[in-house]
């Protein structure tokens, strides 16, 4: 086996963070685990920013502005772009993904220079922001495996929790008193902060998660098969006593064509912002590595990555989003970049 690049090394880092701080988050003897979460999750996304920049060929030093070509240091060491930088440079359209990282960016400042968390405050206040907490993982384990792949999955390490929050309406009632009872300006920076955030943000998945979760008795051989099958499937007789069946509802989605291209439009914009040649051939190559759309002929067309590619019955045909030729345009811009959006060797204009 061959020597590690670079981005691979920093790539070890980041997961052993990560790892290092779920153990600690869960960890009954630990003092202060939220806080320890908090700081190691926080290196974690950092090397893997910088990792994933790495890897693409972006520049992840701070520019010295008094002297061209040169960078910055402190101590003797090269001053690296803040987190928050990074993934606005990594991940330009994907806003909840960054207002949760944001979100925990803004409280370990707050905890660590303001508003430090009593003993009890500590405990506790995970369940106020488990969804925020569980977003922050889950997001990481997805931006892991794209970078370094599905070797690198956090899930050969951990295992599935056990918890009780939300359960039960004494639970409930519970976790609105542990909220009412944290420090005054740690209650005001979270109001702060989601006031000023979109519906459709704070809704998404990426920035907080909500599980919906029903109990049901063990079988006997602790096993259950899950089935992802349409909401419009018909169950006969219903499931067998060991199958589970996830339902997924799927929308049609009304648009009426504006800020919507075409894959020719798509493709002759995209080529227009990037250093290399880039045809139909490549655009076609980019939707189907990011798995954007189905197929051609598939079953169902209007199963598409809705925040990239539209269907339209009437018609019948693809159109693509000012966020997907973004990404693609971002993925471009170098040789490594191009060759794992497209598959192809990328040539200079």
């Amino acid at each position: 086996m061959g020597r590690k690049a670079t981005w691979q090394k920093q790539l070890d880092v980041s997961r052993a963070e990560a790892i290092l701080a779920v153990k600690l988050f869960n960890d009954p003897t630990e003092v202060r685990p939220f806080e320890s979460f908090i700081v190691h999750m926080q290196m974690a996304y950092l090397y893997l920013m910088i990792s994933d920049a790495t890897n693409k060929g972006i520049e992840v030093r701070v520019p010295d502005n008094k002297t061209q070509g040169k960078f910055l240091k402190a101590d003797g060491e090269y001053k690296t772009k803040s987190l928050g930088d990074l993934v606005r440079v990594l991940h330009p359209n994907a806003e909840p993904l960054r207002m949760n990282i944001e979100f925990f960016i803004g409280l370990r400042n707050k905890i660590e220079h303001r508003a430090p968390l009593s003993r009890d405050a500590s405990e506790l206040f995970p369940e106020v922001i488990a969804g925020e907490i569980q977003a922050y993982l889950v997001n990481y384990e997805r931006l892991l495996t794209e970078v370094g792949g599905p070797e690198y999955s956090l899930a050969r390490k951990l295992r599935f929790p056990l918890f009780v929050g939300g359960f039960t309406e004494e639970a409930k009632a519970h976790l609105a008193s542990l909220t009412r009872a944290l420090p005054g300006d740690l209650r005001r920076f979270m109001a702060n902060y989601k006031r000023g955030l979109a519906e459709e943000v704070t809704s998404d998945p990426r920035y907080s998660m909500a599980l919906d979760v029903t109990l049901s008795k063990k079988q006997r051989n602790a096993h259950l098969n899950l089935n992802f099958i349409s909401d419009e499937a018909n169950l006969f007789g219903g499931p067998k006593p060991t199958d589970g069946y996830l339902i997924a509802q799927y929308r049609t989605i009304q648009v009426d064509g504006v800020g919507l291209f075409k894959p020719g439009e798509a493709t002759k914009k995209i080529a227009g912002l990037i250093p290399f040649v880039f045809n139909a051939a490549h655009f076609t190559s980019s939707w189907q590595r990011n798995g954007v759309r189905p197929l051609t002929g598939a079953e169902n067309p209007s199963f598409t990555q809705v925040e990239f590619c539209t269907y339209s019955q009437t018609f019948r045909q693809y159109t693509y989003t000012q966020a997907y030729i973004d990404r693609v345009v971002s993925e471009c811009q170098t040789d490594t970049g191009f060759r794992e959006c497209t598959g192809r060797e990328a040539k200079p204009i």
